[in-house]
């Protein structure tokens, strides 16, 4: 996370384009993990298909939080933490929606 702070040392942001783009890529490649993994239990190949689950998350919050002189324990830390996750669960979402649109949704996919 801390890789997307923008700014001088006194007016710190995020690169919110560069981040989306990140999960994007992001959602692709673990997606395409699920297919190139090698699974020892049928179930397991059987589930993990029919799911897709991909566990995708964030590193670096509170060096990011250190950049931007956001004091871990605050309320705008847990403002800035509400955002962001909102961001890459939005966009996450979409990538994924992209995907179900060039590959076709998963099997357990309503």
């Amino acid at each position: 996370m801390s890789k997307f702070v923008l700014g001088p040392e006194t007016k710190r942001d995020i690169d919110y384009d560069a981040l989306g783009a990140t999960i994007d890529l992001a959602v692709r490649f673990l997606d395409d993990i699920l297919d190139a993994a090698n699974y020892p239990v049928r179930d397991t190949v059987r589930l993990t298909q029919a799911n897709r689950k991909i566990g995708l998350g964030l590193m670096g919050f509170a060096d990011t939080l250190f950049m931007l002189h956001l004091p871990y324990d605050s309320d705008s830390a847990v403002s800035f933490g509400e955002e962001i996750m909102k961001f890459l669960n939005d966009r996450a979402h979409k990538a994924s929606e992209r995907l179900a649109d060039e590959r076709g949704p998963f099997p357990n996919w309503n």
